[in-house]
């Protein structure tokens, strides 16, 4: 969010998108369920690519109060783990077999994630 309590809209090309603030439960929750819902059981996506995790603005409000500049490095890594924990959690058979690709990462995101692209 923005310091003045709303959303924070970044602009990226062509696309306007916000960042899910994984600092909040709720929104953590709110992933998993879109990931879990969407992705896994209605389109029965067995892949995809899970990317934008490194554009967390540096002068954010975060849930939790965390240092926006801390977060910014940080947010890969969450953003690994709530994917994860979309696939192990959401039931199906074949959970083990879905392989998400993310380009932005950390040193710590490998454990979290099965497969990197390493961009264009």
């Amino acid at each position: 969010m923005k310091n003045d309590g709303t959303p924070y809209l970044i602009q990226s090309v062509s696309i306007e998108m916000a960042i899910v603030d994984l600092t909040n439960p709720e929104a953590w929750d709110w992933v998993k369920k879109m990931i879990q819902n969407n992705l896994i059981k209605e389109a029965g996506a067995w892949g995809w690519m899970h990317d934008f995790g490194e554009y967390n603005p540096l002068d954010a409000k975060y849930f939790d109060g965390v240092d926006p500049f801390i977060n910014h490095n940080d947010y890969p890594a969450q953003w690994a783990k709530v994917v994860k924990e979309a696939i192990e959690e959401s039931g199906v058979d074949h959970a083990d077999q879905i392989i998400p690709f993310m380009r932005s990462a950390s040193s710590v995101s490998p454990k979290d994630t099965r497969l990197f692209w390493m961009g264009d």
